[in-house]
């Protein structure tokens, strides 16, 4: 989508169909990594140029799908997810890509993984040094959405509990505003969608 004329134009085709992987922009373009087709969950990671180029990047360490993720200067983040179509639990893994360099010296890293019960479909969000996960949900029976405020410091290399959320919730997309982050919409529970959005500052919003 180009903002100089306002409209949408095809730059190319993805290597196959795909669906939940993750993804961050990055100086070098759009980076996916993950995610799962009609053949099964993906390891792949994807470089998409502005021309609508692919180059294939470091696979993940393992298939990931339903992660959450968020991008930080040219590092993707990656955590949690499913690893499985049909697992009895969800991931707390955590990977890290750092795109600066080139493709060859190009290595994903394992930082530790968060506290608690794996999850699927959480938010992530990054503010300073410091990624914060919020939400998601276990692949228990029943299911249970999170309220898990957790926050991993980069510079002390370790996590902690911040606190709660308003509302359970999953695959909410999130913006940050200075040190404050914003969820909008999301599940609630299977299927059932909030016209809420929530800020880990002020509450509720009805916007």
């Amino acid at each position: 989508f180009k903002l100089s004329n306002g409209q949408w134009n095809k730059v190319g085709n993805l290597p196959v169909p795909l669906g939940y992987a993750a993804c961050a922009s990055v100086g070098k373009g759009v980076v996916l990594a993950g995610g799962h087709n009609e053949e099964g969950i993906r390891q792949d990671t994807l470089l998409i140029r502005a021309d609508g180029s692919v180059e294939k990047l470091p696979p993940l360490p393992r298939p990931v799908t339903e992660a959450a993720f968020v991008g930080s200067g040219d590092k993707l983040y990656v955590i949690g997810g499913r690893d499985r179509d049909e697992p009895e639990t969800a991931l707390n893994t955590v990977y890290v890509l750092d795109t600066s360099p080139e493709t060859a010296s190009m290595e994903w890293k394992t930082l530790p993984p968060f506290q608690g019960p794996g999850r699927i479909l959480a938010t992530a969000a990054f503010s300073d040094s410091t990624l914060f996960l919020v939400g998601g949900c276990s692949l228990s029976s029943p299911v249970v959405q999170s309220r898990d405020i957790l926050a991993y410091d980069i510079v002390k290399d370790e996590w902690s509990r911040l606190g709660e959320w308003p509302a359970g919730i999953a695959t909410a997309p999130a913006v940050t505003r200075g040190n404050e982050i914003v969820t909008i919409s999301g599940e609630t529970a299977p299927g059932e969608r909030t016209p809420v959005n929530a800020s880990a500052t002020a509450g509720y919003h009805f916007e």
